[in-house]
């Protein structure tokens, strides 16, 4: 008697044993793919907003005159972004590598046009670091870098600058190259962050009347009255 309620106890600890131990793998499995396509996540994003970059990189590095008709690309992609988001209900991480794909844009449209200006003397920049053999890529990594900052420091409530000890890559003068940086601010601040503001607010509408859609007992109520009617029909008694 006392050998059998030990081998039941012992089966029993064994089987709870066996479905923690499967119960902790198909957890770990499950984070572990999770984390994994958020990895992959992570690098296609960063990927797909690197390519306006390098080539942007590629045509300066042949001749600074063939990133003028990419830089016309990259406007007409601002604009049919901003138009997307707009007039699409887009998903989350969809509309914010939009928006980071966009803020990338407008940067390469910028650094092109400093560049362009600063070449035929109309603009003045000082602090050119090295960052590539070619000259016209190293100047455009530079130009790249200050409206990069230019963008951070739009946004004063983060202080990103000033939490990462970074001062401005380089130091403007002069007209020409006050006018490129206040025209990115501009752009940056009433045209981009207002749309992303917009797409944003009309996300949340859109996600309170999906919840609200889905809490309404209207449609219960009708398939109840439905199922009651069938029943009666069918002669059974009404629930």
């Amino acid at each position: 008697m006392i050998k059998k309620r030990f081998t039941t106890i012992i089966k029993g600890v064994a089987k709870w044993g066996s479905w923690f131990a499967v119960g902790i793998f198909k957890g770990v499995v499950k984070w572990g793919s999770w984390f994994g396509r958020g990895v992959f996540y992570i690098f296609f994003v960063v990927w797909v907003m690197l390519f306006p970059l390098a080539f942007l990189q590629l045509t300066m590095s042949r001749h600074w005159a063939w990133g003028l008709p990419l830089t016309v690309v990259f406007v007409f992609g601002v604009y049919f972004g901003i138009r997307e988001l707009r007039r699409r209900q887009v998903e989350t991480q969809q509309g914010i590598q939009a928006i980071a794909i966009i803020l990338l844009l407008t940067i390469c449209v910028f650094s092109f046009l400093s560049f362009v200006l600063y070449r035929f003397g109309y603009a003045h920049y000082e602090g050119f670091r090295t960052q590539a053999l070619n000259e016209n890529w190293s100047i455009t990594f530079n130009f790249v870098g200050f409206y990069t900052w230019q963008l951070f420091d739009v946004i004063p409530a983060l202080r990103v600058n000033e939490a990462l000890g970074w001062n401005s890559p380089l130091l403007k003068s002069g007209f020409g190259s006050g006018v490129l940086a206040l025209g990115f601010r501009a752009t940056v601040i009433l045209v981009l962050l207002k749309e992303f503001r917009a797409w944003w607010a009309k996300r949340g509408q859109a996600a309170l009347i999906d919840s609200q859609k889905r809490r309404s007992p209207s449609s219960r109520r009708h398939d109840h009255f439905g199922v009651r009617r069938q029943r009666r029909r069918f002669g059974f008694k009404a629930v």
